[in-house]
């Protein structure tokens, strides 16, 4: 099983008891790396700035994204 954590303040080391806030439940840390992507350090490429759009609660949308690297 793999714990994702993001926003850390100070170290995580390994064998370090994780514990859930609501539910209690304790893991132990066994290794931690580093991310490999920096948050907000990318750039907005497109801003498209459109009135709001009406939907039904039923209704569904569907969205595509294109990333590439």
């Amino acid at each position: 099983n793999y714990v994702y954590v993001n926003n850390i303040n100070g170290t995580l080391n390994t064998n370090q008891a994780l514990k859930g806030l609501t539910s209690g439940s304790i893991r132990v840390a066994t290794s931690s790396t580093n991310p490999t992507l920096h948050p907000f350090s990318g750039k907005v490429l497109y801003i498209s700035d459109k009135l709001p759009v009406s939907r039904d609660a039923d209704q569904t949308d569907r969205i595509k994204f294109i990333l590439s690297f």
